[in-house]
């Protein structure tokens, strides 16, 4: 399901980036209105009936903080299950003792504030110092005085041990978002850090790493194999846009932008998944063929300058079977016997600068 098909009416204002907040905690919200109903019914059959009020009016309030929640206010709805959550447990605490162990719901609350993203660290440590602080009270309140209700041992073991697992559990549930919601920036941070963002290519970053480990990899095999070179060799071709600049400067560079994505669309269908394209520089690519055979890369760097050829684009409203060519120099790693990449990048980049010299739309290759 898509982001804009989770929203309604009523929260069309909720950020893209806080959909899964919204979400985990809509549902959190749902859970604490049916553990005070059910609160509801224990209290009311072992006769506290302060605690069984109490819960009554919580589950008023989380109706009321789930239906704030979907309205996209999800500051409001926090704040308001932040607070009920810490007095009710600083209460229950006081009528039924330590034994409760509603005292943990502190645990809870302090870990919910600090994973909170949409909060600043100087609101977080207030919170987590009030939260404090009224536990505090409520400890030295309860070793001055006894607790309000003096209720049945056996009721309050009960509670205690569902409090615990319901303890376990919750943390469990937000360390595991935790965990998502770093796995999932970790991924974000590493995307951006290796592919360009306008084409969805390679950085030349990227490439550059990886194309040190590859050649690495084939001068092992090249020393502890019996097989020929041709079978694992592998080839670059640097592939450059012709006359990019001039379709920048007559349609706009919004124009251009949408050239550059559909090149490396074409480039994709041409070659093997195995095989890595990085945007080298503005208008420029390269193409790393990884154990791919001299004449095979050659084969497939053809058939991606025919393809852009053949590919007509839209320049504009009038133009929209416009066409433009690539030109390519290719280079392959037994052509250089040091087996220095950047050798042979500059013999690729001279073939390419040959190609265009010679009339562009070129594969040159030798």
């Amino acid at each position: 399901m898509t982001f804009a098909n989770l929203l309604t009416p009523d929260n069309q204002n909720i950020k893209k980036d806080d959909l899964r907040f919204y979400l985990f905690s809509t549902q959190l919200y749902l859970l604490c209105l049916i553990i005070h109903a059910a609160l509801i019914v224990f209290f009311f059959l072992i006769k506290v009936y302060l605690m069984t009020i109490f819960n009554l009016f919580s589950c008023i309030l989380f109706a009321s903080v789930v239906i704030i929640n979907k309205r996209g206010l999800l500051n409001l709805a926090y704040h308001l299950a932040l607070i009920e959550i810490t007095i009710h447990s600083s209460f229950a605490t006081l009528c039924l003792g330590w034994q409760s162990n509603f005292c943990f719901y502190s645990v809870a609350i302090c870990s919910v504030i600090m994973f909170t993203t949409f909060l600043k660290l100087y609101i977080k440590l207030i919170e987590i110092a009030l939260s404090s602080f009224l536990y505090l009270f409520t400890y030295g309140y309860i070793i001055k005085h006894s607790t309000l209700y003096n209720a049945d041992v056996f009721h309050i073991n009960i509670i205690g041990f569902v409090n615990i697992i319901v303890m376990i559990s919750l943390l469990t549930s937000i360390f595991y978002r935790f965990f998502l919601e770093t796995s999932i920036l970790n991924d974000k941070l590493k995307t951006a850090a290796e592919t360009d963002s306008l084409t969805g290519a390679y950085n030349r970053r990227f490439f550059n790493e990886y194309v040190d480990i590859e050649a690495k990899r084939l001068l092992s095999e090249l020393n502890y194999t019996t097989e020929s070179k041709h079978q694992i060799n592998f080839g670059i071709a640097i592939i450059d846009i012709d006359n990019f600049k001039k379709i920048n400067d007559t349609y706009g560079h919004l124009v251009g932008d949408n050239v550059l994505i559909e090149v490396v669309e074409i480039i994709k269908k041409s070659i093997f998944s195995r095989d890595l394209i990085c945007r080298y520089g503005g208008e420029e690519f390269v193409v790393l063929f990884t154990r791919t055979s001299k004449d095979g890369a050659i084969i497939a760097s053809e058939k991606i300058r025919k393809e852009v050829e053949q590919h007509r684009f839209i320049f504009n409203d009038e133009i929209k079977n416009g066409q433009i060519t690539i030109s390519i120099g290719f280079a392959c790693f037994d052509e250089n016997m040091s087996y220095n990449i950047e050798s042979i990048l500059q013999l690729a980049d001279k073939r390419l600068y040959t190609a265009k010299a010679s009339g562009k739309n070129k594969l040159i290759y030798e």
